[in-house]
């Protein structure tokens, strides 16, 4: 009898635990996406103020740029990167601000007809 109360309350316990550690996940995970929005928002008012025929990027397409840029060893020697997927963040951070200018100028965001 003693030992079935035990079982009983260790059980409610574990149940308990695992409701807990749900419920934790699931706030973590809508923090996550809340934390992803803002950064996403961020970027696009970064975007938004930047004019097409300015040659300085946004700080975090910039950003991107930089750390994909040709690192020198100390004699001046290019050093090749291992991971050839990333020379292409720079084409497609350009192709991402070009097709959102383009859909801010559909939208009527900015003046019709001029690119730059």
């Amino acid at each position: 009898m003693i030992f079935q109360k035990i079982d009983q309350q260790q059980q409610n316990i574990e149940r308990d635990l695992r409701h807990k550690r749900r419920i934790a996940q699931l706030e973590a995970n809508r923090i996550g996406r809340q934390l992803a929005e803002v950064g996403e928002q961020h970027r696009r008012e970064q975007l938004e103020h930047w004019e097409p025929g300015n040659d300085v990027l946004p700080a975090e397409e910039q950003y991107f740029i930089d750390k994909d840029a040709p690192r020198y060893d100390m004699m001046g020697r290019q050093k090749l990167k291992k991971d050839r997927a990333k020379q292409g963040r720079i084409e497609r951070a350009i192709i991402r601000t070009c097709q959102e200018d383009q859909q801010g100028f559909k939208q009527g965001g900015r003046e019709e007809g001029l690119l730059f």
